[in-house]
């Protein structure tokens, strides 16, 4: 099945307008692959909706999805990007994941 990487501009600003079928071609979507579960730098009152608007597409795409996360070497700024990793996958279900 194929997949498409979300920019983050689109995560965070239109992430219901992610097409559902590969580019030129009838072939559905079988996965999505994002870089964050949420950018520091973005409203966090956006991340609500942002976050919805996945879920809904992802349910009706039936798509799984790869969430990165960051490695660095601040463990706090590490550790608060994991707990929303896993508020997203939570959100999405494990039968998206």
């Amino acid at each position: 099945q194929k997949g498409m990487a979300v920019d983050d501009t689109t995560f965070h600003s239109c992430s219901d307008r992610v097409p559902g079928h590969w580019p030129n071609s009838p072939t559905a979507l079988g996965s999505l692959r994002l870089f964050k579960a949420w950018d520091p730098n973005w409203p966090e009152e956006d991340r609500p909706a942002a976050w919805n608007k996945l879920k809904v597409m992802v349910q009706r795409g039936k798509l799984r999805v790869l969430v990165g996360t960051q490695i660095t070497c601040n463990e706090t700024e590490d550790d608060r990007d994991w707990a929303l990793v896993r508020k997203l996958l939570a959100l999405l279900g494990p039968e998206h994941v």
